[in-house]
């Protein structure tokens, strides 16, 4: 090891590296769109910024003295891979008070009739019927169970018997309950009509208009966009 016992000289381009000076320089830039802090630097925003034209998410980018923006990962790898244009995070949030105060003043127009549909749709389709036929052999089997109680009251029965079909007139109503539930949590249209209401109840519950931008909103309303 040379420890300046003699001359040293630098001699560029010399060999081939190991990786390209634009892979390096790509590298530098992803790195660079990475909080320095994971903890501290996470946003309301990450993850959550879809690219239209290719489906990759989007990456903070933090430069001194410039927006904040948000780009697709595959534009910072190169434009050529996707041409997706920039975006400053101050324009994100304007939007979103825009979109907030639209649909905050708008609801009763927009959201309300929408959860009619939704809930006139489930109907065609057959939804609740399913909803009502599992209710209906819950009722059968509380009445099965109001019949076994009538009939020790009178002695028509013994303890044994008793004992024996209401535990399992009781554990059917539980298995019918169970299987109700899961079907209405896995319908796609339950789930609209969820989610529609609950933030038809948020707007009924928060400003009617947004003078600044709200966070803690923003995380509330937004899954994703696109």
């Amino acid at each position: 090891i040379n420890k300046g016992e003699v001359p040293q000289i630098l001699i560029e381009n010399d060999h081939k590296g190991i990786v390209t000076k634009e892979e390096y320089e790509t590298v530098q830039i992803m790195l660079s769109c990475k909080p320095k802090n994971e903890k501290n630097e996470v946003t309301e925003f990450r993850g959550k910024i879809i690219c239209s034209k290719c489906g990759d998410v989007f990456y903070r980018q933090v430069k001194p003295k410039q927006d904040i923006t948000w780009t697709c990962k595959n534009r910072i790898i190169s434009k050529d891979y996707c041409d997706m244009d920039i975006v400053k995070e101050e324009l994100i949030k304007e939007l979103f008070v825009k979109m907030w105060n639209k649909l905050s003043n708008n609801y009763e127009k927009i959201l309300v009739p929408m959860v009619e549909s939704l809930y006139a749709i489930k109907e065609h389709n057959g939804e609740n019927q399913v909803i009502k036929d599992y209710e209906n052999k819950i009722d059968e089997l509380i009445k099965q169970s109001n019949t076994l109680n009538q009939l020790m009251q009178k002695r028509c029965i013994d303890s044994a018997f008793y004992i024996q079909q209401k535990n399992l007139t009781e554990q059917k109503i539980i298995e019918l309950n169970i299987e109700k539930v899961r079907y209405i949590e896995k319908s796609q249209m339950n789930y609209e009509i969820r989610e529609t209401e609950k933030l038809i109840d948020l707007i009924k519950n928060s400003p009617k208009t947004m003078n600044t931008y709200n966070k803690d909103l923003f995380k509330k309303v937004v899954d994703k966009i696109l």
